[in-house]
């Protein structure tokens, strides 16, 4: 695995970065979640993307994450406003990772980042072949619901998802 890095600057759309993006198996957009907080380089690179039409079906054609180093109170909004914008144009998105810089500098920070990486890795594969990655055959989950009356829909998924499971 390899990994090519373009600088987006100031949220300009590049050859480089077209070519780049055409020759990749997928693209990881990095930023900081205060790029997202307000327009800004990140907003505005999104916004750049979504203007060229050549360049927005490239990239449907590859999976797409987001990764933020900052684990701060604006991560939700960050990744929810990246996810939309993923999904609003229809992209093979896999879910994003949100981990503070100074935990890349830990064991656990290193773990969970191999982790997620293994993740994504197994996710793109799932959408070039179309084959789900194998999971444990069998295992047990705990479900925690906090809702205050029985929802009798709720309860008819999670017996379905028993059943097709054998959780």
């Amino acid at each position: 695995d390899s990994f090519h890095v373009v600088m987006a600057h100031k949220g300009r759309l590049t050859e480089e970065m077209k070519q780049e993006v055409t020759e990749s198996d997928m693209v990881l957009l990095l930023g900081s979640v205060f790029h997202l907080d307000i327009y800004s380089y990140m907003m505005e690179l999104l916004d750049n993307m979504t203007k060229d039409e050549e360049f927005i079906q490239i990239l449907r054609e590859k999976p797409v994450t987001f990764l933020s180093t900052s684990g701060l109170q604006g991560d939700n909004y960050a990744h929810n406003t990246v996810t939309k914008w993923a999904v609003s144009h229809r992209m093979k998105w896999i879910n994003s990772l949100s981990l503070h810089l100074s935990a890349l500098l830990t064991d656990e920070g290193c773990e969970e980042l191999f982790c997620w990486f293994n993740y994504v890795k197994s996710m793109a594969v799932c959408y070039q072949t179309g084959k789900h990655p194998t999971a444990k055959e069998r295992g047990r989950v705990v479900l925690l619901d906090t809702a205050s009356t029985e929802h009798q829909q709720l309860s008819a998924d999670i017996q379905k998802a028993k059943d097709i499971s054998c959780l």
